[in-house]
């Protein structure tokens, strides 16, 4: 691929010596979006649902425009629990067995792919390399030093995480907080309370909607059972989430400390909203189709068709 994957891209040598170019904030939500997008396909269009069970940085590959395509498909399965898991499984000849993730979830479910896909964002938010590829240990550290600065109620305290190379406006900044309010509704311990998928997506293409709405009151919740809306399913995963991430240490700290000042220019039109620039659109009505994504394999809706028989 032109751009190879995304834990190259993110940070990439330029002609001066010793220089880095990190990727600008229209290009993360992008990415982000895209990866959404595949993932989605994977759990939701798909009969039974297929896990990918590798998402991380490595594993979303990049084309000359930045558009993705998800990569490492060795590991691919259906869900388990799905009648039809063990026919897809011989086809595709595809690992049966059942392993334990980072999350403490069966890596052979789509919340663990949620959850794994929480820390592809929180690497996007944050710019430290690595945090998708991260171990158990690794990652509790990471999210002991995160997740204490990620709100819904309060703003300014994402720029304490947020990546120092990125220069974001006021409108910016409250997409990089609804990423990493995402990024938190993902990673929640419990698998049941992470979002689906599908209102994932929709939360990553609407952005600020995301932060607007929930702190205006117009997009009030009373259930995340009824999985009613994406704004139900982010939001309500945020407040069951509370209070396991209570106790990690820091966090009353982090909400009595004032958030540092970050970076302003008067040049930002390049990073503008993703929502607003034609390249980086991700509306429902341009969504790209399935084989643009990644490979498709060969035959598959024949199978489809004979298990229908």
């Amino acid at each position: 691929m032109p751009n190879s994957d995304l834990s190259s891209s993110l940070y990439r040598k330029t002609n001066t010596e010793d220089d880095l170019k990190s990727l600008d904030w229209i290009t993360r939500l992008k990415i982000a979006s895209g990866a959404a997008e595949a993932l989605c396909y994977l759990h939701h269009e798909c009969t039974p649902p297929l896990v990918h069970r590798d998402v991380q940085a490595s594993s979303i590959l990049l084309d000359d425009k930045f558009e993705v395509r998800l990569g490492s498909l060795s590991e691919v399965c259906a869900q388990e629990g799905d009648s039809h898991q063990s026919r897809i499984t011989r086809f595709l000849r595809l690992p049966q067995s059942s392993e334990q993730g980072a999350s403490g979830s069966i890596t052979s479910t789509c919340a663990y792919d949620v959850y794994c896909f929480g820390k592809v964002l929180l690497e996007l938010v944050t710019g430290k390399l690595g945090i998708s590829a991260s171990n158990d240990a690794q990652m509790k550290e990471t999210l002991e030093q995160t997740l204490p600065y990620i709100s819904i109620y309060d703003k300014e305290l994402v720029t304490k995480i947020l990546d120092q190379s990125l220069i974001i406006d006021e409108d910016l900044l409250e997409e990089v907080w609804a990423m990493a309010i995402v990024a938190r509704s993902c990673l929640n311990p419990k698998p049941s309370r992470r979002p689906l998928m599908r209102y994932i997506l929709k939360a990553l293409e609407n952005p600020l909607k995301v932060v607007r709405e929930e702190n205006t009151g117009s997009a009030r919740l009373r259930t995340t059972s009824s999985r009613g809306s994406w704004n139900a399913a982010v939001f309500g995963s945020w407040r069951h989430s509370s209070s396991d991430v209570a106790g990690i240490p820091g966090a009353s700290a982090a909400k009595a400390e004032g958030a540092s000042s970050f970076k302003q220019s008067g040049t930002t039109g390049s990073q503008g909203s993703a929502h607003n620039n034609g390249a980086g659109e991700h509306s429902s009505s341009r969504r790209r189709h399935s084989r643009d994504i990644f490979p498709e394999p060969s035959d598959a809706q024949d199978v489809e068709r004979q298990d229908q028989d």
